[in-house]
C-alpha cells in the first residue's frame, strides 16, 4: 500500500513492462477512488523491447478520507494498489541509520508494520550492525519541514524476544530544527514494547532516534518509528 498523509504528496510507483520484441510508447493514465487525487507525467513513455520503466504517481488526500485505491492504466492493461491514509509522518520520510545488520534495512522501520512476531533475522524492523557499541542512530528525513508534536517508538517485543530482555532501554529522540538537533524526548530504563511521548510542536526536517543502550546491551532493535503532528 502507498502511505498517504494529509498535506503531503507521496508517490505511488508502478512498474510498466513491455513484453513485445520491439519498443512501444504508451501514455499512462492514473485514476483513484473518491477522496484521493492523483497525477502523473502527461508525456508518453517509451519502453524498450522486453524492458520496463517506473511510473511515479503523485497522490493527495481530501479531509475525511480513510482508505482508497490508486489505478494506473497503460495501453490495454491496468494495475491498482491500495492507499493507506495515515497521520504518521514518518511513513513518507526517507530512512537511514548509523549501521545496518544484514536483512534489517532502515526502511523496515517506517513500512507500517508493527507486529513483532514477524521479526526473523531483522526482517520486519531495523537492527544495527555494531554489537555492544552504542550509540546507534535511526533517522527519518523529509524533503520539507513537517510539524511534529508526538512520537512513538516501537522496539522488538515478541513472545520469543520480549522488550524487557532485548528491546531499547535508554534512548533520546531528536528533531532537526533550523539545522540544529533538538532533544524532544528522553527515555531511560525502558522495558516496554511501545513508548509514546508528546511535546510542543516543532518544525522538523528530520527525526532521529539515538539509542544509548538496549536491555541485552548488544543491539538496537526498532520495529517502527512513528511521528505525528499532535
Amino acid at each position: 500500500a502507498v502511505p498517504v498523509v494529509a498535506g503531503h504528496t507521496p508517490s505511488a510507483r508502478f512498474r510498466v513492462t513491455n513484453l513485445e520484441g520491439h519498443a512501444v510508447t504508451v501514455r499512462p493514465r492514473a485514476t483513484a477512488t473518491p477522496g484521493l487525487s492523483v497525477s502523473t507525467a502527461a508525456a508518453p513513455v517509451r519502453i524498450p523491447a522486453h524492458g520496463s520503466v517506473t511510473v511515479p504517481v503523485a497522490v493527495s488526500v481530501a479531509e475525511g478520507t480513510s482508505t482508497g485505491t490508486v489505478t494506473l492504466t497503460a495501453g490495454a492493461r491496468s494495475a491498482r494498489i491500495p492507499a493507506e491514509v495515515t497521520g504518521n509522518l514518518v511513513r513518507v520520510a526517507t530512512m537511514s541509520a548509523s549501521s545496518t545488520h544484514s536483512g534489517s534495512d532502515p526502511a523496515w522501520a517506517n513500512d507500517g508494520g508493527t507486529d513483532s512476531e514477524v521479526w526473523l533475522n531483522g526482517v520486519g524492523g531495523w537492527n544495527d550492525d555494531t554489537a555492544g557499541d552504542f550509540p546507534d542512530t535511526l533517522t527519518a528525513t523529509w524533503a520539507a519541514p513537517v510539524s511534529l508534536g508526538r512520537v512513538r517508538v516501537l522496539t522488538l517485543d515478541s513472545g520469543r524476544s520480549p522488550a524487557s530482555k532485548v528491546g531499547l532501554r535508554d534512548f533520546d529522540v531528536e528533531a532537526l530544527v533550523d539545522g540544529d538537533w533538538r532533544t524532544v524526548a528522553t527515555v531511560r530504563g525502558n522495558t516496554a514494547g511501545t513508548v509514546e511521548r508528546t511535546f510542543g510542536p516543532v518544525p522538523a526536517s528530520a527525526l532521529r532516534l539515538v539509542v544509548r543502550d538496549s536491555n541485552d546491551h548488544k543491539y538496537s532493535r526498532v520495529m517502527e518509528l512513528e511521528g505525528y503532528g499532535t
